[in-house]
């Protein structure tokens, strides 16, 4: 039995994993609610008869997207920890408060916002929950922050997966929010973000306390060509789950968005 050549690898290492996704158990904290018109459109666009895979990404722009990890981050502030706890239990609380009928998204959101905002494409992406961007191959869609700039996800996957990389698309800002840094409705593309392996349970209380196993300093340029980070293989080789916490933006603006984000990797073999 022969070895694979590297190319062959890289090849196999940087597919795009986006069918292994377990949608049912993907959600994100902070995250805004879209109308419900909006909502019904969006889900109609990524209806399983709409989705398309695409080929899969060789390792030629693989290089151009590997990404340093920022080794030793500084600890949240305990000032810090204690506004993520009472973050995290006014969110429970507006959660349990807007729950909507029908609604399909596993985003758990806060806010249902008014109808209108963001219905043009031409002006900005719309409003969109976690499930449906990952749904979704286009970039007009953004997930946006509710309460602060903080956006927290959980991504599932059907069966143990190898975690390569990863990639996030932050172009098209939201309709009806400023980018100007000194505006108060201002939205930026995600800058700081940790990487977590298998702690499904994470919450904003939980992530000033446990270690990431990688983090990463986002430039404006990875976000607007939608570079692909390298993981640690080491850390990221029995992957049931991931967790994503977006801590800073790109201007320090009141809240985060992003139009996409996207895994590669290998999927493991199931043995019965």
């Amino acid at each position: 039995m022969g070895l694979e050549s590297l190319e062959r690898l890289q090849q196999v290492e940087f597919s795009d994993i986006r069918e292994a996704l377990d949608l049912g158990d993907c959600f994100a904290l902070n995250a805004r609610q879209p109308s419900l018109h909006l909502h019904s459109r969006s889900e109609s666009a990524t209806s399983p008869a709409a989705f398309e895979k695409e080929p899969e990404a060789g390792a030629a722009g693989a290089k151009d997207g590997e990404q340093p990890a920022t080794a030793n981050m500084d600890k949240t502030s305990k000032e810090t920890a204690e506004a993520n706890c009472e973050k995290e239990r006014s969110l429970g609380e507006d959660v349990k408060k807007s729950e909507v009928a029908g609604n399909a998204s596993c985003s758990r959101p806060s806010t249902v916002l008014p109808f209108g905002v963001g219905a043009s494409a031409k002006k900005g992406s719309e409003i969109a929950t976690l499930h449906q961007i990952l749904r979704m191959k286009e970039s007009n869609l953004a997930l946006v922050s509710d309460v602060d700039e903080q956006l927290l996800l959980n991504i599932s996957f059907k069966q143990p997966i190898r975690l390569a990389a990863f990639s996030v698309l932050a172009s098209t800002a939201p309709a009806g929010f400023r980018t100007d840094e000194d505006d108060g409705d201002s939205v930026s593309a995600p800058r700081l973000v940790k990487v977590y392996c298998n702690k499904n349970t994470l919450n904003f209380c939980g992530v000033v306390d446990e270690a990431c196993a990688f983090s990463v300093l986002l430039t404006p340029e990875d976000v607007q060509k939608e570079r692909r980070v390298t993981l640690p293989g080491s850390k990221f080789h029995m992957c049931s789950s991931a967790q994503f916490f977006l801590q800073e933006n790109q201007a320090g603006t009141a809240y985060t968005f992003l139009n996409r984000v996207r895994f590669y990797g290998v999927v493991h073999k199931r043995y019965s």
